[in-house]
C-alpha cells in the first residue's frame, strides 16, 4: 500500500495507479468492509493524494466501472509490452 512512499519506483520496471472516483472507493469500503463515513474518512485522509499517484505511475487503471472495464484496460496495456516474431 505504501509502494511509492517506501521507493519501489527504484526497483521495479513500471509503477500503476488502480484508481477508482472518491465516491466510489467511499461506498466500496462502506459496502464491502462495513466501514463508518469517519472510518472512511480516517483512513482517505492518511493516503497520498490522487496527483501524487498519478505523477509517481506509469499507467493509470480507472477501476470506477465495471470489473470488465479494469480488465480491458489491462489486457491492452499488456498487450502493448508482446511483440510479434515473425
Amino acid at each position: 500500500a505504501l509502494l511509492i512512499e517506501t521507493g519501489y519506483k527504484e526497483i521495479v520496471d513500471e509503477m500503476w495507479y488502480i484508481y477508482a472516483d472518491e465516491t466510489i472507493r467511499r461506498s466500496r469500503l462502506e459496502s464491502n468492509r462495513g466501514y463508518t463515513p469517519l472510518k472512511v474518512t480516517q483512513i482517505m485522509d492518511k493516503q497520498l493524494k490522487e496527483e501524487a499517484f498519478r505523477a509517481a505511475c506509469d499507467f493509470v487503471v480507472d477501476n470506477s466501472g465495471l470489473l470488465e472495464d479494469s480488465f480491458r484496460q489491462i489486457d491492452e496495456r499488456l498487450k502493448s509490452y508482446t511483440r510479434r516474431v515473425e
